[in-house]
């Protein structure tokens, strides 16, 4: 695969547990300053284990000269977010995550609570053109449905699609991150969001680390297939 730089570092690209999450005394425990808005139900396939990795162009409000997604941090937290859309364009557990309940909307004065810190363990970029071969090639990896494919990839036609694989895991019930209704601080179509420091420090991983090395290898050689592009570090 070819390879571009990026940020990220090499120590922090390379963990795949957040430092000490099993700690409950909070030393050493991941600090977490930033939250990535994404879709309600791929949030929920993340948790449930049944989804390891998370597809991006960037949203309406991000810097529209970028010719891919930002990543902006190799560990975050995800804010789950509503996407409108019909649940016959999503795969079956997707469909029914989405008619069991949406997500907090502050648009209502709701709060939101963040429960799943992910971090980064691969990253890769696949030319625009072939967006929709990618998808398809790797229809076990997301929650879209063919026809969703369709509709996602025209947006932002020529950017090309950023595959991010994510280790995911969840907060304990009583030591989540809860965010007051703001919608000048939270809202908009911004992909990336600054929290106040939230420290969880008891995590669950939401995939053993058998099954997430086994996933981990059948993707990399899906995307040998595709030539994608390694996100390398600096």
């Amino acid at each position: 695969m070819r390879a571009v730089s990026s940020s990220i570092s090499a120590s922090a690209r390379h963990r795949t547990t957040p430092r000490c999450a099993s700690r409950r005394d909070g030393t050493d425990a991941p600090r977490v300053t930033l939250a990535l808005k994404e879709w309600h139900a791929a949030c929920e396939a993340m948790r449930c284990g049944r989804q390891t990795v998370l597809l991006r162009k960037g949203g309406i409000a991000d810097d529209a000269r970028a010719s891919s997604f930002e990543i902006r941090s190799t560990e975050f937290a995800l804010f789950p977010t509503n996407f409108h859309v019909d649940a016959a364009l999503l795969a079956r557990e997707e469909a029914a995550a989405l008619a069991a309940g949406a997500a907090p909307d502050m648009k209502k004065g709701e709060s939101v609570t963040l429960a799943l810190v992910t971090r980064v363990t691969g990253a890769w970029i696949v030319d625009g053109a072939r967006g929709l071969e990618a998808l398809r090639a790797l229809k076990n990896y997301h929650c879209w449905s063919d026809a969703l494919q369709q509709t996602r990839l025209a947006y932002k036609p020529q950017m090309g699609l950023t595959i991010l694989e994510l280790r995911a895991y969840e907060a304990a019930a009583g030591n989540r991150a809860t965010l007051e209704a703001d919608l000048e601080r939270y809202g908009g179509c911004k992909s990336w969001i600054d929290i106040d420091p939230w420290t969880p420090t008891t995590l669950r991983a939401c995939v053993s680390d058998e099954d997430f090395a086994e996933r981990g290898a059948r993707l990399r050689a899906d995307l040998e297939a595709l030539d994608a592009t390694d996100v390398l570090v600096k």
